[in-house]
């Protein structure tokens, strides 16, 4: 027995290795998994614009832009003054120029006629050219931004309108001119929190919520907010669950319908794992 174990231990070692094509195969899929993986990102990127710059009777103050560059959908908000809302007929149009990308984005002719004025405008959809736009990108509102021109294009401008639907005069062109330009970024929970706001804000000017249920909403979002720019995210997160089980009663009563208080949540839920909560 003892002279089998000693022959046993004294035999070489056998060497295993892959079939060429085998790890051919395998460093294939190694190259290619990043691009097959290839995350998509939630960016943003925003412009604000003067007040009483308006040669129509719509100030606009501020447009955000958050959007997935995986699928391209987009969601816009505007803000418009108290003094100067949106009201009546007006025209939105939407020209963005990404020259990075040598991407044109266009959202034009979406017409309005409202007949109480209010001071947020959400325009969604889902643009195609969208998904080659990255973080670190520059984006133009306006020719006058010198950022050059789509092509085919000699002049561009992104402006609420009214009639008669003439550039120049009776319009809000936002971010007119050189300060018509800014860059692309990765999508922060405190930006989240404030396009959640928006849609508070809609369901307040729309009637649907009461003054002080609004308020009840935007107090726990303004505290979110603040607790994020102070690094205490658990904080926000609790003040983001308060919200939810505010919406939650809104929908129990019956102030909210099931599609608006599930909107409220899912864009609530969202921000509870991107703070990771």
């Amino acid at each position: 027995m003892r002279k089998y174990l000693n022959a046993t231990l004294r035999q070489p070692r056998r060497s295993w290795r892959l079939p060429k094509g085998v790890v051919s195969f395998l460093v294939a899929l190694l190259l290619l998994g990043p691009a097959v993986s290839a995350r998509a990102d939630q960016l943003y990127f925003t412009f604000t614009d003067p007040v009483g710059d308006n040669t129509g009777p719509i100030d606009v103050t501020q447009m955000s832009v958050t959007f997935d560059n995986g699928t391209g959908a987009y969601e816009i908000v505007l803000r418009a003054t108290t003094l100067e809302p949106f009201l009546s007929q007006f025209r939105i149009n939407v020209n963005l120029w990404n020259p990075t990308a040598s991407s044109f984005f266009q959202d034009a002719g979406n017409d309005f006629n409202l007949s109480t004025g209010v001071t947020v405008i959400v325009l969604t959809g889902t643009n195609l050219n969208l998904p080659a736009w990255h973080a670190g990108d520059v984006v133009a509102t306006n020719t006058l931004a010198g950022l050059g021109n789509p092509p085919g294009s000699t002049f561009f401008r992104t402006s609420v309108i009214s009639p008669p639907f003439t550039f120049l005069t009776n319009e809000d062109a936002i971010s007119f001119g050189p300060a018509g330009s800014t860059v692309l970024t990765t999508l922060m929970p405190q930006q989240s929190v404030e396009l959640l706001t928006a849609k508070v804000d809609v369901l307040l000017e729309s009637g649907t919520l009461s003054p002080d249920q609004a308020a009840g909403l935007r107090d726990k979002l303004s505290a979110a907010i603040a607790a994020l720019n102070q690094g205490r995210s658990r904080a926000a997160c609790g003040q983001l669950s308060a919200f939810e089980n505010q919406v939650n009663a809104f929908l129990n009563s019956g102030a909210l319908s099931p599609q608006q208080g599930q909107e409220l949540r899912d864009a609530a839920a969202a921000i509870h794992a991107q703070i990771g909560c």
